[in-house]
């Protein structure tokens, strides 16, 4: 019998963990998120886990293969190559951290993990503040270097060493 968080037997409650990963573009960014979706669903068998990723990207092929399933938004690449469609950038930033907003509601996400890549941003853009947790986690030598959306007020920075040093304010 599924208990609500209240322990009311009989009603179905929320899921006890519901995460929403981003993760794209390449496996550099996409193993490293199904590694967590994997630990994580170890740790908590009934968690609810999903990612956000593109059409186009790796993740359109290796996150539901691996088992998970795939919200896909409007985002584009931050790519110099784009041309004069770069300048659009903002606006599907804007456009697709509304989705991503959506998606965390809709699952009644707890928390919101951006693992690297352009389908990364919108996810972190999407969580409101006050909503789900925000770590984004980064491989980098020193933890914060570089967080283009929600920089050195980012209230969650996940590392993979203990003895990882954080950025200094202002870099």
């Amino acid at each position: 019998m599924r208990t609500s968080h209240s322990g009311a037997p009989g009603r179905p409650g929320p899921p006890a963990l519901s995460v929403v990963i981003g993760a794209g573009g390449t496996g550099g960014h996409i193993y490293p998120g199904l590694a967590l979706a994997d630990a994580l669903r170890r740790a908590v068998p009934d968690a609810v886990i999903s990612f956000v990723g593109t059409e186009r990207g790796l993740e359109k092929r290796l996150i539901p293969d691996a088992g998970y399933r795939l919200h896909t938004v409007d985002m584009i690449p931050f790519d110099p190559s784009l041309g004069a469609r770069r300048y659009l950038l903002p606006a599907a930033l804007l456009k697709s951290g509304a989705q991503c907003r959506a998606i965390l509601r809709e699952q009644g996400a707890q928390v919101a993990v951006g693992m690297g890549g352009y389908p990364s941003a919108p996810v972190i853009v999407g969580a409101p503040h006050g909503g789900p947790a925000e770590p984004h986690p980064r491989v980098q030598r020193r933890a914060g270097a570089r967080q283009p959306v929600r920089g050195p007020a980012h209230p969650h920075i996940a590392v993979a060493f203990g003895r990882t040093p954080r950025a200094p304010a202002g870099r």
